[in-house]
């Protein structure tokens, strides 16, 4: 299995044009996983019912351990989307099998459990991998999506300039309305539709109404040569 480095998975959201916060959005919708790589012993914690919170070990859970676990992450003992804003929290918990276990870096001289969490093992938000995999088929199909809609969105305006464009074309060559100008044209469409509502003012409309005259001559009088 293949993993990119947190700096890595910056790198390459940057590639697909999206931000680290799409990326924390995924994280916290639970349809991406995080990852750390750790070498040396794991023991099992103690978690009070009621609280959620670690409040001990089991020591004879003690053992070694080397391979990828998924740091714990709740609100109460680790919190990981805080490590992803870039806050310098140090990260000791992993889940295993469902249990909670702190990453221990060597075999502790003093079983001590006062003692114990100071041959812990800490890691920080750079540690983090994420799986190549995952990452390509959740990012890339949501990065297609964002260009494609923005590129939807660019005919959608196209197509609601040629039909503005459209409008005063006709209006310019009738004879009953070809005096109308376009402030004029802007009050009746007022009429029809509430502005204050639709967040509408001259500062927006003459605007589109100037493109609108420009996609006469690209759209309408270029296709009709």
């Amino acid at each position: 299995m293949k993993y990119l480095t947190l700096n890595e998975t910056r790198q390459k959201l940057t590639e697909y044009g999206l931000k680290f916060d799409d990326f924390i959005d995924l994280y916290e919708s639970r349809d991406l996983k995080i990852y750390l790589k750790h070498s040396g012993f794991i023991i099992k914690n103690s978690v009070d019912a009621n609280s959620k919170v670690i409040n001990g070990y089991y020591l004879d859970s003690i053992k070694p351990f080397r391979g990828i676990v998924e740091p714990l992450d709740d609100l109460t003992n680790q919190d990981i989307v805080s490590s992803l804003l870039d806050n310098p929290n140090s990260i000791i918990y992993a889940t295993i099998d469902n249990d909670t276990y702190t990453l221990l870096r060597t075999f502790p001289t003093d079983m001590e459990p006062c003692l114990l969490e100071s041959y812990a093992q800490f890691y920080t938000a750079s540690n983090f991998l994420i799986e190549v995999e995952q990452f390509d088929k959740l990012f890339s199909f949501k990065g297609s999506m964002e260009l494609r809609t923005e590129k939807s969105l660019i005919l959608e305006n196209q197509k609601l300039l040629r039909i503005i464009g459209g409008m005063l074309a006709g209006i310019k060559h009738s004879d009953r309305y070809k005096d109308l100008k376009q402030n004029k044209l802007y009050e009746l469409m007022a009429q029809a539709i509430d502005t204050q509502k639709l967040g509408l003012s001259d500062d927006t409309v003459k605007p589109i109404f100037s493109d609108a005259n420009k996609a006469i001559s690209k759209y309408l009088i270029k296709n009709n040569k």
